[in-house]
């Protein structure tokens, strides 16, 4: 099997296993990760807003600002290792997080325009964003030079 170029800071166990499987592998973590940043998103939505500090629009704010820095420091630690500096990798992952939020909303309109129920057009956005997401995140976000 072809192995690929991986940097020295790559953990061990990524090292024994051919490219494909490391693609698998992290694509596997970055899902993971993903959901562990929406589920924080989520308990910070609720905590805010039943607090009545704050409304839920604004709670809803925070909280997917909170949900979005757990992703990028698991994404940038455990998923894709060293990156550039946070100035280079940072906005870059702001920039594709907004371009998923886009695509996901187009993506269900042009569900909902064919007649595709709501939910059933989110679950394909949600596939399609994540694929898209990870590669853009792998191949742009966390490259290193």
């Amino acid at each position: 099997p072809r192995r690929s170029r991986l940097r020295a800071d790559t953990p061990a166990i990524d090292r024994q296993v051919n490219s494909d499987s490391l693609v698998a592998a992290r694509l596997l973590r970055y899902a993971c990760a993903g959901s562990g940043g929406t589920a924080l998103q989520y308990l910070a939505l609720v905590a805010l807003a039943q607090s009545g500090q704050m409304r839920p629009e604004a709670a809803a704010v925070l909280a997917a600002a909170s949900g979005a820095l757990a992703n990028y420091i698991l994404n940038r630690r455990f998923i894709f290792g060293a990156a550039p500096a946070h100035a280079v990798a940072l906005p870059r992952f702001l920039a594709v997080a907004a371009a998923s939020a886009l695509a996901s909303a187009a993506l269900v309109g042009v569900a909902g325009t064919l007649g595709i129920h709501y939910l059933a057009g989110q679950a394909l956005a949600t596939a399609l964003v994540l694929l898209s997401g990870f590669e853009l995140n792998r191949r742009w976000t966390f490259r290193s030079a």
